[in-house]
């Protein structure tokens, strides 16, 4: 008796679950708000992509201005000047990046392999070590490698 009266407690909560599903409006299709949201985005969209059509024709256009102006030589660069201090422990890879960081080297993998194809890696020295870009690798890696 119990158990007829929970199947039909059960089948009925289910029958109300599926007629209020399918009887009740949509919130977010009826609510004037969401619409008006959603009109927005879709004029934003719209301006968007004008506007990328409109970046896309001034690029062509300045590409095709700056290949008919004779190229200028390029301006190089200021020489960096800064301290490397080199600590215990540290490995090539390590005194590779941070002379990348300090903007002595432009590519610390670069000067890492150097340094590995040189068999210069266990050789790095401890201590403080004024560098600058003008350097090559072979200069950076002369100072770095020598006994003080």
């Amino acid at each position: 008796m119990m158990r007829d009266i929970l199947r039909t407690l059960g089948a009925s909560c289910i029958l109300a679950g599926g007629i209020l599903y399918f009887t009740t409006d949509n919130p977010e299709v009826s609510n004037p708000d969401v619409l008006q949201f959603q009109e927005e985005v879709n004029k934003l969209k719209s301006e968007l992509a004008k506007t990328k059509e409109e970046l896309a024709i001034a690029q062509t256009k300045s590409s095709a201005e700056k290949s008919d102006v004779k190229a200028e030589p390029e301006v190089i660069e200021d020489v960096v000047e800064s301290i490397l201090i080199i600590e215990g422990g540290s490995t090539s890879t390590v005194v590779a990046t941070s002379l990348e960081g300090l903007g002595i080297i432009q590519d610390a993998k670069a000067f890492d392999d150097y340094l590995t194809d040189r068999e210069l890696t266990g050789k790095i020295q401890i201590g403080e070590y004024l560098l600058n870009s003008s350097m090559d690798f072979q200069t950076i890696s002369k100072k770095i490698t020598k006994v003080k």
